[in-house]
């Protein structure tokens, strides 16, 4: 299966060069825009030109992280699968410890988790993708995972679930809800399809929302 986050060489090449060039006139402006705070601040009746001011900067926000989005993706499309057998306790505890790293402590209780024949940096990458939506979403989250037919893992957290538009959006770049960079959940998603897994995310009657990856059962040696 081709998938719609993997780039040409020479397109990544391009957007490498694109990014670059757009990102250094938005250090300029940002440096305009910080001069111009100080002026508003000793202006009388100030109050609409400072939330002009904090529109024109959360758009820009917002420019640079689809720049480092598309950056980030065109990197991660590169690089060739290393499959070796993965420890999944292991790849949670990296991605614990990277988002605890960003944004503190959580509540996360994480059962025995199977093994599975894998891309190690895909793996971390990806639960670091989906622990990092769901503690947006709220705590406590659980980690589980079971070998059936399929490898199955699963993580859930105790947020309101996913809105109607985002259950049709989610994987979508740059579809969310503005507090991170809008590519993780497309990432994630790229990383398992490119393993020929899957993955969904769905909202829980009781509450919250569940993250499921699905993998192949694959043999050693085994090549895909």
């Amino acid at each position: 299966m081709s998938s719609p986050l993997t780039f040409h060489p020479q397109d990544a090449h391009f957007l490498d060069i694109f990014t670059h060039d757009i990102r250094s006139p938005l250090l300029g402006v940002y440096g305009c825009l910080s001069e111009l705070e100080h002026v508003i601040e000793v202006l009388p009746d100030n109050d609409e030109s400072k939330a002009d001011l904090a529109d024109i900067k959360a758009g820009l926000s917002r420019m640079e992280s689809m720049l480092n989005g598309l950056l980030t993706i065109s990197r991660r499309s590169r690089p060739g699968l290393r499959l070796a057998e993965v420890d999944m306790s292991a790849v949670l505890t990296a991605a614990i410890e990277q988002v605890q790293s960003e944004s503190g402590p959580i509540d996360i209780e994480v059962t025995p988790l199977p093994t599975c024949r894998a891309d190690l940096d895909a793996m971390v990458e990806t639960f670091t993708h989906l622990l990092r939506n769901a503690a947006r979403a709220g705590g406590p989250i659980t980690v589980t995972g079971w070998r059936g037919e399929r490898l199955h893992y699963t993580i859930t957290d105790s947020g309101p679930g996913l809105s109607e538009s985002m259950k049709r959006r989610c994987f979508e770049l740059f579809a969310g809800d503005g507090s991170g960079d809008g590519i993780g959940l497309s990432l994630a998603r790229h990383h398992v399809i490119r393993q020929h897994g899957w993955l969904r995310l769905r909202s829980l009657d009781r509450g919250g929302c569940q993250a499921e990856v699905s993998l192949p059962i694959r043999e050693h040696g085994l090549k895909t």
